[in-house]
């Protein structure tokens, strides 16, 4: 077998591998409250929702900070955000949090 019928084989088979298997469709979610604790040595931001419950967020470098505030690091305790986040594994992580302001 010539190198450019094997080569075409192997990016055939390659090729077919790779479309065979699934991809997992990633779900967002949205979650407003008022920022109880951030830790930017963890990258984890705590919220506590309009119905009473605590939720854990984890952020990294590629997650926005938009309205009221540019930066992690220009949220304030009690101000109101809105945590858009993606399920990885078993951690809620943020994609982008809106500012809001202070609280509600």
């Amino acid at each position: 077998m010539s190198i450019v019928k094997r080569f075409t084989l192997a990016v055939l088979v390659t090729t077919a591998w790779a479309g065979a298997s699934p991809v997992a469709a990633r779900e967002y979610h949205i979650a407003s409250g008022r920022l109880l604790q951030l830790d930017a040595s963890a990258r984890r931001i705590v919220i506590r929702t309009g119905q009473g419950s605590q939720a854990q967020y984890s952020f990294n470098g590629d997650t926005r900070v938009v309205g009221a505030a540019d930066d992690i690091a220009d949220l304030t305790a009690l101000s109101h955000i809105t945590v858009h986040y993606a399920q990885e594994s078993m951690e809620l992580v943020a994609t982008v949090i809106e500012v809001h302001g202070q609280p509600f």
